[in-house]
């Protein structure tokens, strides 16, 4: 018998014009929250969140409420791919009550939206009309980092404003949750970003993920082109937008654009209080390719400029062995003499820095092998 993760006490709340829906599940509360928008406690959103992460302890889901049929036949879809991904046994989730038809949702769509390149490719050119921006403080922004957060809030809503559009901010706690926290989150972001779309689905019938990967990866990631649609059911359609485009050409797509050169953020090292940092591998990578385009001396979301190639020759190596064909697209166009020979010697560096692990690796099994050769030499001896 598979160990059971209960979803049950489906709580919802207005307290100071902020609207909350929380669940225990497996024993300890997860919550939702926001001022911009009332969410709703429907049992998809939580199961949705749980579902690999319960997955990948072997264990399945039960919702003390009903889960509805297309959710669940989409699961035995996604259960089949995430197995043949991470081998993760399939495990049907459980529900009790009757499902019931509630009435259609306004045909709206939501928008994932970090400020980073994927999402504002998708804004602009996801080929659908979009309604709302909608960020989560607690996803790719720590729930305690209060001054990160206020940054991100801020570019969202002038964003947001500048076109129009509703922005919605929510914050929650389902990072911190022990059986959340026990997966890695670029196995678990797909099914939380999905969730949202649950939580909002009474005023929004779509919820658009921007790609964080091409068709032609066959990495397998939680959010991915092949299983973010999975998520949806009879009221909410989630989409997975902009495979079909490198981040390299989205970002040269959207260089020109002035609320990307006011607002883009795509740093993740947090290595300075508020926005991008400059000094990561993904700042300077983003970077060079606004170089390459003639539009980084317009970004003053970066350091100055002059920086770059000083922090190019910092950067100990590379340590996603996939992007060396990014940096060699790279080297495919303009760029000064100076900064060529930078991007040439880090993808040097990197090389050689992944031959010597490898050959350590051979190395330790090799020893790891005549080891065990002697112990059971030695038993049999015996």
């Amino acid at each position: 018998m598979a160990r059971i993760v209960n979803i049950s006490n489906f709580k919802r709340s207005f307290d100071g014009g902020v609207c909350r829906v929380s669940a225990d599940v497996d024993g300890a509360e997860v919550w939702f929250e926001s001022s911009d928008v009332a969410l709703n406690t429907f049992p998809e959103a939580f199961a949705t969140a749980f579902l690999i992460p319960a997955l990948s302890q072997g264990a399945a889901l039960r919702s003390s409420s009903p889960l509805s049929p297309r959710w669940q036949r989409n699961c035995a879809m996604l259960m089949g791919i995430v197995r043949e991904w991470w081998g993760y046994q399939p495990q049907s989730p459980q529900s009790g009550g009757e499902w019931r038809q509630t009435p259609s949702t306004p045909r709206r769509t939501a928008l994932c939206f970090s400020g980073g390149v994927d999402s504002f490719y998708s804004l602009f050119h996801g080929y659908t009309t979009v309604d709302a921006l909608v960020m989560v403080h607690g996803y790719d922004i720590q729930l305690c980092d209060d001054i990160r957060g206020a940054g991100a809030i801020k570019s969202l809503r002038a964003v947001a404003s500048d076109l129009s559009l509703h922005s919605i901010v929510i914050r929650t706690n389902l990072r911190l949750h022990p059986l959340f926290r026990a997966v890695a989150w670029s196995r678990t972001h797909g099914g939380g970003l999905a969730a949202i779309g649950h939580l909002l689905r009474d005023q929004y019938s779509q919820l658009v993920i921007s790609s964080s990967q091409p068709y032609c990866s066959s990495v397998g990631l939680g959010s991915h082109w092949r299983i973010d649609e999975l998520w949806s059911n009879e009221h909410l359609h989630v989409s997975h937008v902009g495979a079909w485009a490198l981040r390299n050409e989205k970002l040269r797509e959207i260089a020109h654009h002035y609320l990307v050169r006011k607002h883009l953020r795509v740093c993740w090292k947090n290595l300075e209080p508020e926005g991008n940092c400059g000094r990561c591998e993904k700042c300077l990578r983003t970077m060079l390719i606004l170089e390459t385009c003639h539009e980084l001396k317009k970004y003053d979301v970066f350091p100055a400029r002059d920086i770059l190639l000083q922090n190019l020759n910092r950067l100990s190596s590379i340590e996603d062995t996939n992007l060396f064909l990014v940096y060699r697209e790279i080297l495919g166009h303009e760029l000064s003499p100076e900064l060529r020979a930078a991007v040439m010697n880090l993808l040097s560096r990197s090389e050689q820095r992944h031959r010597q692990a490898r050959q350590f690796e051979v190395r330790l099994l090799k020893g790891l092998k005549r080891w065990l050769s002697y112990r059971v030499g030695a038993l049999l001896r015996a």
